[in-house]
């Protein structure tokens, strides 16, 4: 791996150089989120936010947790309402549904 070259004793200026990189591309690129939502401090959960919504950031950083991050929002699409009058899926619906969708698979 890349880092790995650069990170042997001689080089952590190198490694350091690198990750200085890929802070400064964090922060530059994704700075708007915090922006937006009217905040003064960028925490770990914008940072978090910023990575895992950037592709090529979150494959570097797949493996990666960061502490303090919080989750991902994943909320399941039958969860969710199709428009404001139509009404709410039961409890009842749902589990049917997810039961259909395990025994198919």
């Amino acid at each position: 791996m890349v880092l790995q070259t650069f990170a042997a004793p001689g080089n952590l200026s190198n490694f350091n150089i690198i990750v200085e990189i890929i802070m400064i591309i964090v922060l530059n690129n994704y700075f708007i989120l915090p922006r937006d939502n009217k905040k003064t401090h960028i925490v770990l959960r914008h940072i978090q936010l910023a990575v895992r919504n950037g592709e090529k950031l979150s494959k570097l950083f797949g493996d990666i947790m960061i502490a303090n991050g919080g989750v991902m929002p994943n909320i399941h699409n039958l969860l969710l309402p199709k428009n404001k009058n139509a009404p709410k899926p039961s409890v009842l619906f749902l589990s049917h549904a997810l039961q259909m969708r395990y025994r198919d698979s």
